[in-house]
């Protein structure tokens, strides 16, 4: 208990890099495999940059419980079947 970080809760997964991905054209491949990331040990709190009904809408198509939620700094790490996502609307034409 003599670290500094000592009874600061769990500061080894705080002060892990971060990690944004952006998740591609909508249509295509990049939602799926940014949807494959959660659940995993990667060593780095991952961030994806996309439309949040594309991914909700993708995981539902591909059975999976995935909880989208808004990018918050300061927020805890995901969960497992949790994605941190930056909203950026996909363009309608």
């Amino acid at each position: 208990m003599n670290s500094p970080q000592a009874g600061m809760g769990n500061t080894d997964r705080q002060a892990r890099p971060l990690v944004v991905v952006t998740s591609g054209e909508p249509a295509g491949i990049g939602p799926d495999i940014c949807l494959a990331l959660t659940g995993r040990e990667l060593g780095a709190r991952v961030v994806v940059i996309g439309d949040r009904d594309v991914f909700r809408a993708r995981a539902a198509l591909l059975g999976r419980h995935v909880v989208v939620r808004e990018f918050a700094p300061h927020a805890a790490q995901p969960g497992p079947s949790e994605l941190d996502l930056i909203h950026v609307p996909a363009a309608v034409e």
